[in-house]
């Protein structure tokens, strides 16, 4: 795996890959899954709402994984992959609190969520934190996009 470079170019450019494998299997697992079940999750019902999801929710939700991927990473002793599908898994139980298809769907995106941060927060917390959030932001924004625009 390439070194982490510290600069801000290269964790955007990072975080745009984390998008692209968080949001392609996220899709096609949501257009499966529409075939199977009725699909209401879309919660995003006002321009609030929109912008919550792409700015708050990132900023809180991050915060949050990060200091719980620091924790279960001292705990567990460094075990990256087994720590980001811990981190993965809570975050789906937490979101099925609101719908239990949500709760199943961002399993994969918050496990790449949980990638970008640990794999950025070598550089520091604050690197770490970034990439994740840049990740998760922009993964909401295009999502949310094309809800709109496929319903």
């Amino acid at each position: 795996m390439e070194p982490v470079k510290k600069n801000v170019p290269a964790m955007l450019q990072a975080s745009l890959i984390f998008v692209a494998w968080s949001l392609v299997p996220t899709l096609v697992f949501v257009f499966i899954l529409s075939q199977f079940v009725p699909f209401g999750i879309m919660i995003i019902k006002s321009k609030i709402d929109m912008l919550r999801a792409i700015t708050t929710g990132p900023l809180i939700e991050t915060a949050a994984m990060a200091f719980y991927l620091d924790s279960l990473r001292k705990l567990l002793k460094e075990r990256t992959i087994v720590t980001c599908v811990i981190s993965s898994a809570s975050w789906g139980l937490f979101h099925s609190l609101f719908n239990i298809y949500w709760g199943i769907v961002i399993l994969w995106p918050f496990f790449i969520f949980s990638i970008a941060y640990t794999r950025w927060s070598v550089l520091g917390r604050w690197w770490g934190y970034a990439a994740a959030t840049t990740t998760h932001a922009l993964h909401n924004a295009i999502a949310i996009a094309l809800a709109f625009l496929l319903r």
